[in-house]
């Protein structure tokens, strides 16, 4: 069934039009948040694309980032760093994510680190989530290089400085 306009009056008394129906096999209802009837019905109209969208096309079509975060948190997996990242991308959707994008959000984000700091804290940590709902059949999985980055290598420790550390007299 098709959403149907129907009328409500405010506490003020004007009129606002709501919708109701079900649309992908899921009951909707809500307010259009218009008093005239012809801009109700096109509000309307655009609400049951959407919708229908979400049906047709998949669920990728309509997963943003955020909803990813919440379904990868509810997999009790570690929310370290993601609210930032959160925080960068809004309500974008994942299929609108690009690699490039992606690691660029790691210079916007962290502008005077390193490139080890922008695999750990944004590189990984995205790509962990969106690879995550790819394993849940949401989105398309996705593959970001990493940074380049210098590895120091430490020397390694020796006995000599404690061989030449005085005994203590018992």
């Amino acid at each position: 069934m098709p959403l149907t306009l129907y009328k409500r009056k405010t506490r003020d008394g004007r009129v606002i039009y709501w919708y109701k129906g079900t649309v992908a096999g899921c009951r909707r209802r809500g307010s259009t948040r218009a008093s005239d009837k012809e801009t109700a019905a096109r509000i309307a109209s655009k609400i049951e694309t959407k919708l229908w969208s979400g049906e047709i096309d998949g669920p990728q079509e309509s997963l943003t980032f955020p909803q990813a975060v919440a379904l990868y948190l509810e997999a009790e997996k570690p929310s370290k760093y993601l609210k930032k990242i959160v925080a960068h991308w809004g309500d974008k959707k994942v299929k609108d994510m690009k690699v490039g994008a992606i690691r660029q959000s790691a210079i916007d984000l962290y502008p005077d680190a390193g490139g080890a700091t922008r695999n750990r804290q944004v590189i990984t940590p995205t790509q962990a989530v969106i690879n995550h709902c790819a394993e849940l059949e949401r989105c398309s999985p996705i593959r970001i290089k990493r940074f380049q980055f210098e590895t120091k290598i430490k020397p390694h420790v020796t006995l000599q400085p404690v061989d030449s550390v005085p005994s203590s007299p018992d």
